[in-house]
């Protein structure tokens, strides 16, 4: 893989765990996955060619802090690694301008994509490198918002990803984290920080041992 990783083309935004308290923009000095990635598939959509992608959720490193982040603008491109200057990102609702996509997303897809976000966080932190929830989320949190298929020729990320994308996921707040440097990319660099999930559904517990299992199955396996 290269070190510029494309993300397709429209507008998308990415989910972080926290963003800094009473802060309007932050710098970035280095992008990178906070739980490692997963090469996905995504189909084309309208004015989406598709191709495959890694995916992931991403670390934003500042001076003081490390900003997690899920992508959400497949029609732009992020640099991984040291960024010099350091990026700067501004802080905004997810359908704030400058529009991420064709029109604005619905009020459903921001509070699936969120919850999405907030699931994939709590997931993260209870099992920290896990790199098959890390893309399984990523492409779900895809497929809510350009309603493109997402799948994955590594069997654990399918099977996550399959199950996300068949139960409810609600959530609020969070912000979006705008780049409109050039950064060498193909146009401008949207993020998304996360949000807050509302009640989960029971489903979210046949997540959790579906995922004991695969592990399970992949210890066994490598024993």
């Amino acid at each position: 893989m290269t070190r510029r990783l494309t993300l397709a083309i429209a507008l998308a935004t990415c989910t972080a765990l926290t963003a800094p308290a009473a802060a309007s923009s932050i710098s970035v000095n280095n992008v990178g996955y906070s739980n490692g990635s997963a090469v996905v598939s995504v189909g084309a959509f309208a004015g989406f060619g598709g191709g495959s992608f890694n995916a992931g959720r991403f670390a934003l490193t500042t001076a003081s802090d490390i900003v997690t982040a899920w992508c959400v603008d497949l029609f732009r491109s992020i640099t991984i690694g040291t960024q010099t200057p350091p990026l700067t990102y501004t802080l905004g609702g997810l359908n704030d301008a400058p529009t991420i996509a064709a029109s604005a997303f619905t009020a459903a897809q921001v509070s699936r994509a969120i919850g999405l976000a907030a699931y994939g966080n709590a997931q993260l932190a209870a099992s920290p490198g896990d790199s098959a929830v890390s893309a399984a989320v990523q492409g779900a949190i895809w497929n809510t918002l350009f309603g493109a298929t997402v799948s994955s020729g590594d069997g654990t990320v399918q099977t996550l990803m399959t199950q996300l994308l068949g139960q409810g996921f609600a959530g609020t707040g969070g912000n979006r984290l705008s780049n409109l440097d050039n950064q060498n990319l193909l146009s401008a660099q949207t993020l998304f920080t996360g949000g807050t999930a509302v009640p989960a559904p029971a489903a979210f517990g046949l997540f959790g041992l579906a995922l004991a299992g695969l592990l399970a199955a992949r210890r066994r396996t490598a024993a």
